[in-house]
């Protein structure tokens, strides 16, 4: 009863106040499944074809039909020709495993580098039975406690090992890591234990950042991704390497699981030759050891298989005292001032959490109350609150109450960091504590989208300056830091949901695994003893999962479809059986949407082969539909904007996260001003990128990141997007799409704005139909249609409720109105909603979309489910037949070109392509310009398709309160 003691004295002190009962979220739930109900059936759009239009659509259907059948001549009957696999099976005489052309897989091999003296090594440097389970085996498990310098010193002894043995020079380890803040920091430390500089004996691969060792023996960190993708190269990728590590197991992401599925494939591919295979290590502080011994087998010499055997290695940890959240209440309210904690404990988000996890983990009230009231799911309410003010309560009580040791504080999210980084300097001068001073206080924010702060980790502190570090689940596993002596942990972490039937994405802060929970706790403990405050009662830490579940259950899995298909020729199976070969597979029904939505980009075949433009989208490296735009873009010569519009990859927190309402509005006005007669999100963004690109290359990054910051855009993410275009084109010009033809990639010296690609390449750039219908096509599965007179759209398969201006309110009554959406957003006890959602002409919806067919009745069925309902001024049957018919042959000319736009062609038909290409460009744009409509004399400046005022539909005023709430601010990924 202790606990509840502590309440009542803070509610007695005026400090606790109940928290207000929620409003019921059923009657909005209940409005929305009744709008559907009756709805349902109403659910057309108008899709109007005046006279000239028709003679428009007419004209474009036979020209295109002509420069179509003119490519196609003396061609096979099936245009689609998937290419030839670029996967080497060497033969038993390959045994040196001849090295890929590819810049990810340089020859490593020379004479070894000696190491000299070294720093006193970890515990685990003097176990020789490491290295006797690693190198006797295919696979080993070494489960090495935190503090064991497992990711340090593993590789250092295999290296160490070979020298030993005379054979160095054949020692290659490659040791991966699920983040590449922790491939890069290992890669230091290691190089400095062996008193190298790195780019000696130990280096590092990560994207935009790499410093490889000289050749010889040698150890090189990477992440998961990059050795995904060095095995889209082929078996040679395997042989560079003696041991490949695969550290940290137990953070379970996507790219993770689908890398050790792929290394024990290709094992087994080396395996059936007789061919050498490198010694594959298993490694973390906290692996299910039965799970992964039992899915990596080594095969005796008779043929049996042996689960992989495993190896414990104690840490070299100090003690941690642990703390749980009624120690903590007692201590902040020992050591706070009375002004502090009653303005952090009344702060709402503290208010709500304390109040709900006291609720369902306090002692019960009455003596018959059963378990499962005390302990309700992890899932609960009070897993969705993070107590800003609580955290920062905890980290002043620290600070106010010791003298030395750093402090260390796990928050889920960006936001989050933020927020707790304020409260702390807000409340610390009336403790006393001035962090003004650096000398005495320094905070440092780590974030995977603030790289600049991991510098502050290494630089050498004042002697007695204290650091408050807040961070994200980056810093749980691999980074020893070494002046920490206190956690405080919120227990929370932020995890990704991804629905996908409905392309719903959802994220919400989650309580952690207590596989987790073991790993903060031992960042306080890793040089010095150390105290761990938990922020929820010991019942809540109990009640814990084990573990964390694998990330690939949770997220998009087109991407991963396309590219288990593509790193498995010849293996047998459909790619649910492929996927169902991981560690943990998805569930069926998520791998077969995938797999629907890869055929509707024409990524796949009907007999789930990849296609030559699959090949594409796959090397390109980003998620298939924002692939497909770069591919477009080159088509339709509006290369520059696709390519952004790719690198942003759909999530578009181009400017800074809003934090009140008032701050919204600015970044609304400065988003605006970018495109203020284009009703197009998209297109703002892409402006505004345009924009800061110019500056930053006419006047330089200092010039850039202030007109960056004047207008609101997050200047760190516009230098990622640039990056990512960068990467985007340097792909293109490698796989030499199209062949032959130059994209231009230096920096147009004519404008100076560092437009991507020449002028050819370029002239449609500004063409914003175009650039919208371009979308539709590649986001067709994400259409929705506006219920009659309600405040609902739908989808597919789910009702989304729309957010309308107070101006739109009256016209949307009774309009019906088609939009496109990047994907749908689901936060917890709020409504789905649409991003970054622009209304889409039905007729480029028609043309543009995935399927179109024509009813009995003379309707138009699109996408399968939405319905077109057409009114012509002409022959009304011909129309409608030429409707269908330029979807067709549209979409047919489309595969002819990216059939063959790598394949060498000869002068007769590379000038048939380019006519083709001329074509589609003449065809669809003479269409969607005699569709727009007219200008309208002093229209707003978000004046839509059909004269309605619509602003961004995430962004407006909700039509009922009752529905949602009025601003939906993004939210920060997980594993950041």
């Amino acid at each position: 009863m202790a606990q509840l003691s502590m309440v009542a004295s803070l509610k007695k002190a005026g400090v606790w106040q109940k928290l207000v009962p929620r409003a019921e979220q059923g009657s909005g739930e209940e409005k929305l499944k009744a709008e559907q109900e009756s709805g349902e059936k109403n659910c057309k759009a108008r899709l109007h074809i005046n006279d000239e239009l028709s003679f428009v659509i007419s004209d474009a259907k036979e020209a295109l039909e002509s420069a179509h059948l003119e490519m196609t001549e003396g061609a096979p009957v099936k245009h689609r020709r998937t290419l030839g696999s670029k996967f080497h099976l060497p033969s038993k005489d390959d045994r040196h495993f001849a090295p890929s052309a590819t810049h990810c897989e340089e020859d490593l091999r020379s004479d070894c580098v000696v190491p000299g003296e070294r720093r006193e090594p970890a515990k685990i440097h003097s176990l020789r039975p490491v290295v006797d389970l690693i190198e006797n085996n295919t696979y080993s498990i070494v489960v090495a406690e935190t503090g064991s310098g497992k990711s340090t010193q593993v590789p250092q002894l295999l290296l160490d090992a070979a020298i030993d043995n005379s054979v160095g020079a054949d020692c290659q380890v490659l040791c991966v890591q699920p983040r590449r803040i922790a491939a890069k920091s290992l890669a230091h430390r290691v190089a400095a234990e062996r008193l190298e500089e790195v780019g000696e004996s130990v280096g590092y691969i990560l994207r935009d950042d790499s410093v490889r060792p000289t050749p010889g023996g040698n150890i090189t960190f990477c992440t998961s991704g990059i050795l995904l993708m060095m095995l889209r190269h082929g078996l040679s990728v395997l042989g560079k390497y003696s041991h490949i590590i695969l550290d940290e197991v137990h953070v379970r992401d996507a790219p993770l699981d689908l890398l050790m599925m792929l290394i024990k494939i290709r094992i087994e591919q080396l395996q059936s030759i007789g061919l050498r295979v490198p010694k594959i290590t298993i490694m973390s502080a906290t692996v299910d050891v039965n799970l992964f011994s039992s899915y990596f087998s080594n095969k005796a010499p008779d043929g049996t298989l042996a689960p992989a055997p495993h190896i414990t290695v104690p840490g070299r940890t100090f003690h941690v005292k642990r703390h749980y959240l009624e120690e903590v209440l007692e201590e902040i309210t020992y050591n706070l001032t009375p002004g502090a904690l009653s303005g952090l404990i009344q702060e709402p988000s503290t208010k709500r959490f304390l109040d709900v996890h006291f609720k369902a983990f306090g002692e019960p009230e009455e003596e018959n109350a059963t378990r499962e009231q005390i302990l309700p799911p992890v899932s609960s309410l009070d897993g969705q609150t993070v107590p800003w003010g609580l955290i920062s309560a905890a980290v002043l009580s620290v600070l106010s109450s010791t003298q030395t040791g750093s402090v260390l504080v796990f928050v889920p999210g960006l936001h989050d960091i933020l927020t707790v980084e304020k409260h702390i300097t807000n409340f610390s001068p009336e403790l006393g504590l001035n962090f003004d001073d650096d000398s005495r206080f320094r905070l440092v924010k780590l974030h995977a989208q603030l790289p600049k702060e991991q510098l502050e980790l290494d630089r050498k502190m004042p002697h007695g300056c204290r650091r408050v570090i807040i961070a994200t689940d980056i810093a749980e596993t691999s980074l020893t830091i070494q002046d920490v002596r206190y956690v405080i942990d919120s227990g929370k972490v932020n995890q990704a949901g991804f629905e996908a039937l409905t392309a719903t994405e959802s994220i919400a802060p989650c309580w952690i695994s207590q596989n987790a929970a073991f790993q903060r706790a031992g960042r306080a403990g890793r040089v010095q003893a150390g105290e761990y405050y938990f922020l929820g009662l010991q019942k809540r830490f109990d009640s814990l999962p084990t573990s964390r579940a694998t990330q690939i259950r949770r997220k998009d899995l087109q991407p991963f479809c396309l590219q288990v298909k593509r790193s498995t020729p010849g293996i047998p199976g459909t790619i649910s059986e492929l996927l169902g070969r991981l560690v943990e597979p998805p569930e069926r029904s998520e791998v077969d949407v995938a797999v629907a939505a890869l055929k509707d980009l024409k990524a796949l075949e009907e007999n789930e082969e990849v296609t030559d433009l699959g090949h594409i989208l796959d090397d390109l490296n980003v998620h298939p539909t924002y692939a497909k735009l770069a591919v477009l873009g080159i088509i339709f010569q509006c290369l520059d904007p696709m390519v952004i519009f790719a690198a942003l990859g759909g999530h578009m927190n181009f400017f800074v996260r809003p934090l009140n309402s008032d701050m919204a509005a600015k970044i609304k006005k400065s988003r605006m001003a970018f495109a203020p007669e284009a009703a197009n999100i998209h297109y703002e963004y892409i402006q505004a990128f345009r924009a800061v690109r110019e500056v930053e290359h006419k006047q330089g990054s200092w010039q850039a990141a202030q007109f960056a910051h004047n207008r609101w855009i997050n200047y760190g993410q516009f230098k990622n997007v640039l990056r990512e275009t960068e990467r985007i084109m340097e792909r293109l010009s490698r796989i030499r799409i199209p062949a032959g033809m130059d994209l231009g990639t230096e920096l147009n010296v004519q404008t100076a704005s560092g437009r991507l690609g020449n002028a050819s390449m370029n002239t449609n750039s500004d063409h914003l139909p175009l650039i919208k219908a371009l979308v539709t096509h590649c986001l067709s599965h994400h259409l929705a249609v506006k219920f009659p007179g309600r405040a609902s759209f739908k989808s597919k398969h789910k009702l989304i409720p729309v957010k309308l201006t107070k101006e739109a309110r009256k016209t949307f009554s009774s309009r019906q109105i088609l939009c496109i959406f990047n994907y749908l957003w689901s936060v917890p006890n709020q409504p789905t909603v649409m991003k970054e959602a622009v209304n889409v002409r039905p007729l480029t919806a028609a043309l543009f979309g995935n399927g179109l067919e024509r009813t009995a009745e003379g309707e138009l069925i699109l996408n399968d489910w939405a319905t077109l309902n057409p009114e012509t001024e002409m022959n009304n049957d011909k129309t409608l037949e030429d409707v269908v018919q330029l979807h067709k042959i549209f979409n047919e000319a489309l595969e002819t070109v990216y059939t063959t736009m790598k394949r060498p062609l000869s002068d007769k038909s590379q000038g048939a392509l380019s006519k083709l290409c001329n074509q589609l460009v003449q065809a669809m744009t003479a269409v969607i310009e005699t569709d727009a409509p007219r200008p309208r004399h002093q229209a707003p400046a978000k004046w839509d398709d059909e004269g309605v005022f619509v602003d961004n539909l995430e962004d407006m005023d909700w039509e009922d309160s009752s529905v949602g709430p009025s601003i939906h601010s993004d939210m920060d990924g997980e594993d950041r």
